[in-house]
């Protein structure tokens, strides 16, 4: 998520450096990584799980298409990437999950117990269904780099 510092009028603003990426041996730069995240984050936002598996299928296609330098690269940026990427929307989900949790000993708007109790935590929500997507893109392509050794 993004993060804004706000300062006080007439106080220089400290420029932070961009951070890179470092996966065992191999660097990536912050534009690589944010593509990657920018590539992760819409394909667990796609609509239905076929629509995603299918793109993420022709990714690594595409990318498995390429020199193994370039193909190790690519994997080890995905796997980070995902990892990094999943553990956000899992805190994410999480903390909406508490709120959820918050507003139930609220008082209800008039609905019964019943109708409260049917919501669930999640209610299907965005997070819910990109959190379902990351572990979802997690055991595709592991299963596709697997493949792929053997």
């Amino acid at each position: 998520a993004p993060f804004t510092l706000h300062y006080p009028q007439g106080v220089k603003k400290v420029r932070l450096p961009l951070l890179s990426l470092t996966v065992g041996d191999l660097e990536f730069s912050t534009d690589e990584v944010k593509d990657m995240e920018n590539l992760i984050v819409s394909l667990s936002l796609e609509t239905t799980d076929e629509i995603r598996r299918d793109k993420v299928e022709k990714v690594f296609a595409k990318e498995f298409s390429k020199s193994s330098k370039e193909k190790k690269r690519f994997t080890a940026l995905f796997d980070a990437v995902l990892i990094v990427v999943g553990e956000r929307v899992q805190s994410d989900a999480r903390r909406r999950a508490l709120e959820k949790s918050f507003e139930r000993e609220a008082p209800t708007n008039g609905e019964t117990e019943e109708e409260v109790q049917q919501k669930g935590f999640m209610d299907g929500t965005t997070e819910e269904r990109q959190l379902w997507a990351m572990v979802d893109l997690m055991v595709q392509t592991k299963t596709i780099v697997k493949k792929a050794k053997d």
